[in-house]
C-alpha cells in the first residue's frame, strides 16, 4: 500500500495557494524542478492528473483538489492534536487513570484526589482498586496512566516515579506483651508468636517476605489471609 508524501502534498497545497508552480517554489525555498518531479512520480502512482501548468499559472484538477482537502485536514488535525497536548501539559482539561490499592484508597480519597480536583477541576480521574501484581499487569496493558501499590514488583519496562518508606504494623490484642513497650518490635521477637499474616501476593505480603529474607527469619504463620488477593 502506498503512503501519500506529506512534502508532496505540501507543493501541490503551495500551486493552489500561490497560483503558479515557480512562486509556491520560491516561497517554499525549493528548486520548481524538483516539486515538478515530485508531482510527476506522484500522478504516475494514483494514476490521475492532480495539476495543470499553464503559461503563467498553474490550476489544480479535482483529483489535485481532493489531495489538498485531505493535506489541510492534517493540518487541522496537527493543531488539534497539539492543543490538547498544551492542556494535558498544563493540566487543564483530560483524563487520568490510577490503580490503586486498598491500603491507600481512604487517604488517597479523603485529601489528595479533593485537593487535586479543586486544582485542576477539567481533569477527569478514575481510580481502579487493585493489588500490587494486578495494577502492574494493568500498567503493562497500558490500562491505567499510573499506579499506587506496596511493594509493587520490579518490571522492566515500568519506571518507579517516587518511593516512601513506611514501618510494618503489627497489630496485637488489647494487654498483649508484644503491645506493650513503646518501641519498635522485631521479626526475631514475633517469630514464635502465633500470626496470621497477608498473602504473599499482595503488595503487604511481599513487604513481609522482604523483611523476612533480609532478617534471615521465617515467619510460620497460622493464619494467612487470602481474602486480599482479590481481581477488581
Amino acid at each position: 500500500m502506498y503512503h501519500l508524501n506529506i512534502r508532496t502534498l505540501e507543493y501541490l497545497y503551495s500551486i493552489e495557494k500561490y497560483g503558479s508552480l515557480r512562486k509556491a517554489a520560491r516561497m517554499l525555498s525549493v528548486d520548481p524542478a524538483a516539486i515538478s518531479r515530485a508531482l510527476s512520480q506522484l500522478e504516475q502512482i494514483i494514476g490521475v492528473r492532480i495539476w495543470e501548468r499553464k503559461s503563467r499559472n498553474s490550476c489544480l484538477t479535482e483529483p489535485g483538489r481532493e489531495l489538498v482537502y485531505y493535506y489541510k485536514s492534517i493540518l487541522r488535525g496537527e493543531v488539534a492534536v497539539m492543543q490538547k497536548l498544551t492542556q494535558l501539559k498544563e493540566f487543564k482539561k483530560g483524563h487520568v487513570s490510577i490503580a490503586i490499592g486498598e491500603g491507600f484508597i481512604s487517604n488517597f480519597v479523603s485529601k489528595p484526589m479533593q485537593s487535586f480536583m479543586v486544582r485542576h477541576p477539567g481533569i477527569n480521574l478514575s481510580l481502579e482498586i487493585a493489588g500490587a501484581l494486578d495494577a502492574v499487569k494493568m500498567l503493562e496493558d497500558q490500562q491505567v496512566d499510573f499506579a499506587i501499590t506496596y511493594a509493587s514488583a520490579p518490571h522492566s519496562k515500568l519506571q518507579t516515579h517516587i518511593e516512601r518508606t513506611h514501618p510494618l504494623e503489627l497489630i496485637a490484642p488489647k494487654g498483649h506483651s508484644l503491645a506493650a513497650g513503646q518501641r519498635p518490635v522485631t521479626l526475631e521477637e514475633i517469630k514464635e508468636s502465633s500470626l496470621a499474616l497477608i498473602d504473599s501476593s499482595t503488595g503487604m505480603g511481599r513487604l513481609v517476605k522482604h523483611v523476612e529474607n533480609i532478617s534471615h527469619i521465617k515467619l510460620e504463620p497460622k493464619t494467612t489471609d487470602k481474602l486480599s488477593k482479590r481481581a477488581h
